[in-house]
This record gives structure tokens, sequence and C-alpha cells, in this order.
């Protein structure tokens, strides 16, 4: 048991590792797409905007092979990059986008680390190997599995999962805030975080000039609400936090407010049970406020950044009024049940 929890958060690290990979070309992709609607709304600059939206075109189209190269990268370090990044490609040409992506990254990381391993010839061979031969040979059978074996089912099952939820949209704008705001943090911002904030970069793509994403909004509101109401809570109860989780609750602000959600993990996992339930509830309020405001974004990620870039964020008041409302509820939830484990420990 212990060797397959050891081999699943090795796993789950090189996910990790990919999206990391990912996030600069996003951010730059989204800011520079950002300034393009701003150069050519505000201030008529037409060449410049043409600029900036190239830019931004190019930075999101490296999404999905970032990741998968990244992945790939983590596990079989620099002869894994050609068949991931091939792989992340497929994915966005397959339209499997994070799902895809992911699946491809594993089969491109690990089918190296085999040939790597297993692929023996003479030392005079090592470059041709390195260089020629694992590269071809991972590159052809990752994209064989994800083209004749995997693909099919993961476009299919990217279809379902985007209609239900672009289902939910039409139907029930409030409700699929709840299912974002829910997704977001359940995990942790893990893969089911991931798979609801990629749903909302995929809703920017369709974007007209000015125009902002419900969806993307509340998105980017769930991800801020729990570090943003956990450094709260070691503000107002520090007592019933560890001291040296008090004492650097200050970085928590800032990776809250630039939408790092994954900083929150390594104080949620000390006290799961009192801390993950305000998250779910000030996630589910914050993301339902915004979609019942009408709120849009126009970036994928930037926190208060983007709320600072004029027209990024649609009905910017209401915007932040969700966010405090969201950060209120998770902030005394928080409190309650550790003030209420508190009161049972000294018994």
């Amino acid at each position: 048991m212990g060797k397959f929890k050891q081999k699943a958060n090795a796993m789950y690290q090189h996910l990790i590792v990919g999206i990391g990979f990912m996030i600069p070309f996003v951010v730059t992709g989204g800011i520079a797409t950002a300034l393009s609607f701003l150069s050519r709304d505000a201030f008529q600059l037409d060449v410049l905007a043409d600029y900036f939206e190239k830019i931004g075109s190019l930075g999101m189209l490296l999404m999905w092979p970032s990741v998968a190269g990244g992945m790939a990268y983590s596990i079989a370090k620099k002869p894994g990059l050609v068949a991931g990044c091939l792989a992340g490609f497929l994915a966005t040409e397959m339209n499997t986008a994070f799902f895809g992506a992911a699946i491809g990254g594993y089969l491109a990381g690990y089918s190296v680390l085999l040939l790597v391993n297993y692929m023996k010839l003479p030392e005079n061979l090592t470059v041709l190997k390195n260089n020629i031969l694992i590269p071809i040979i991972s590159s052809c059978v990752t994209v064989f599995i994800l083209l004749a074996v995997v693909g099919k089912p993961l476009i299919l099952f990217n279809e379902m999962f985007t209609s239900f939820l672009n289902g939910m949209s039409d139907k029930s704008p409030i409700l699929l805030g709840a299912v974002i705001g829910f997704m977001m943090i359940i995990d942790l911002a893990g893969p089911i975080g991931k798979s609801a904030y990629f749903f909302g970069v995929a809703t920017l793509s369709d974007l007209s000039m000015g125009e902002t994403s419900p969806v993307m909004a509340a998105v980017m509101i769930a991800g801020m609400v729990p570090p943003l109401s956990l450094a709260l809570a070691m503000l107002i109860g520090k007592k019933y936090f560890p001291k040296e989780d008090a004492s650097e609750s200050s970085m928590l602000w800032v990776l809250g407010a630039t939408f790092v959600t994954e900083s929150v993990i390594a104080y949620t996992v000390k006290d799961l049970f009192r801390i993950l339930p305000g998250f779910v509830l000030g996630c589910m309020v914050a993301s339902s406020l915004s979609m019942y405001f009408n709120c849009g974004l126009s970036l994928p990620h930037g926190g208060v950044f983007a709320m600072l870039i004029p027209g990024a964020v649609s009905y910017l008041v209401l915007y932040i009024l969700a966010l405090i409302i969201g950060i209120i509820l998770s902030t005394l939830v928080i409190i309650l049940l550790k003030k209420g484990a508190n009161r049972s420990d000294k018994i």
C-alpha cells in the first residue's frame, strides 16, 4: 500500500509540474489578449492591438503542449519533451483539452522512461539513441495510442463534460456557479479543480472584442476565496492555528490576491475536515453570486491585477462584493469549526 501511495503521489507531482509549465503561457497569452482589447478600444492603436493579439493567440496555442511536455519532462527529463509536446499539440487538434494533454503527458514520459531503461545499444551509439531513436519511437507510440485507443473516448468524455456545464450555463447560471465553485476546491486545486479552470479558459476563445466570460469570472473568484479566507481566519483566530502557520499567513494574502489556489494545500491537509468545508461554502457562494450578477472576465489569470485592467472585468464592483461575501462566509465557517474542535480538545 505504501508503494502504491508513493507512486500515486509521484504521478500527481508530474501533473503539477506540467501545470506549472503551462501557467506562464496562459498568463502571457491572456494578458497580451487583454492589452490587445485595451489598445484597440481605449486608444485606437490597431497595429499595436494586432501585435498583442498575435502574442495572445500564440500563448494560448501552447497551453496544452506545455502541459504534456512539462509532464513528460518531469517523468523522463529532456528526452521526454518531444513526445510530450507532440501529445499536447494533438490534444489541441483533437479538442480533448486538459484530459488529453494529461494522458498524453503520462504516455510520453513513461514510454521514454521505458526506452531509456531497456533499450541497450553500444556506447558509441548513445547520441543516436538519445537524439533520434528515443524521440521518434516514443512519439510514434504516444501518438498512435492517443489516436487509436484513447482519442475517441476522450473526445466523447470531453464533449459530454463541456455539454453538461454549458447546459447548466443556459438553464441555471447560478447552479453552474455553485458547481464551478465546488469543483475548484474540493480536491484542493487538483485535477478536478484544473478541469473547471480549463473549462473556463476554453470559454475565452469564443469571445469577441470587448466581451467577457461569466464562467471564467466564476472560476477565478473561486480560486481566490480559499487563500484569502484562510489568511483572514489566521489573522482573526490566530489562537486556533499552529504558530508557525499563523506567522506565515501574510504570504497567503499575496498568493490569494494573485489567484494561486494551491497555496492553501500545505495548511489545509493538516486539518482537512475543519478547513475544507469553509472553502467549499465560500467558493460555491462567491461563484454563484458572480454568475447571478453576470460578472465576466476576459483574462485566464491575474487575480486583483486583472481587476486593474480597464474592461477586463465586467460589473467590477459587484464582482468584488461577491468575492468579499465568499471570503467572509469561508472565514466564519473555518473559525467556528476550529473553535468547536478547540472546545472538544479541552473537554
